[in-house]
């Protein structure tokens, strides 16, 4: 038992046995896209998409010798074709 307190509907309550794997670690739960709600920025955007893009390929370049380690976090649907994975 854990001195967490658990993040569902009608929580908090505590963390018990069942809510961590057999390795220890807490289990996490992600929402299927078709439950996940987008709404428009209520703000205006800090940047332009492009110059995202721009600077996620800087940040990626620097960090290339950084195995193993933190780097920008790129999904299949932001890769260019024939893009590798590494």
């Amino acid at each position: 038992m854990s001195n967490d307190i658990g993040t569902m509907p009608g929580d908090p309550r505590p963390l018990g046995d069942s809510d961590y794997h057999a390795n220890g670690k807490l289990k996490r739960v992600a929402n299927p896209a078709d439950g996940i709600i987008r709404t428009p920025a209520k703000s205006k955007a800090v940047t332009t998409p492009e110059k995202l893009e721009r600077i996620k390929k800087v940040l990626e370049y620097r960090g290339r010798h950084l195995k193993g380690k933190a780097h920008t976090r790129r999904t299949w649907s932001t890769r260019s074709a024939g893009e590798s994975t590494t």
